[in-house]
Order: C-alpha cells, then structure tokens, then sequence
C-alpha cells in the first residue's frame, strides 16, 4: 500500500460525522492545512 490517500480511502475509513471536505489535508502547521496538490 502507498502513502497516498484517495478520495475513496478517505470516504471509506474515515468517519462520517462532518459533511466530507472538498480536500484531503496531507500537511497541518498551526492554523495551516495543505492538500495533496500542494494547496494551502
């Protein structure tokens, strides 16, 4: 298995209490998230 996340892992394990963000963070410092594209 690779380190990368997919939508479809996210959806599937993760739990469903919160409407799904748009993104998958991959990175958090402080207030600051980044997605997979790099995106802040």
């Amino acid at each position: 298995m690779s380190g990368t996340m997919t939508r479809e892992d996210f959806d599937a394990y993760l739990v469903p209490c919160f409407a799904p963000a748009p993104f998958i963070p991959v990175r958090a410092a402080g207030s600051r998230v980044w997605d997979q594209q790099g995106k802040e």
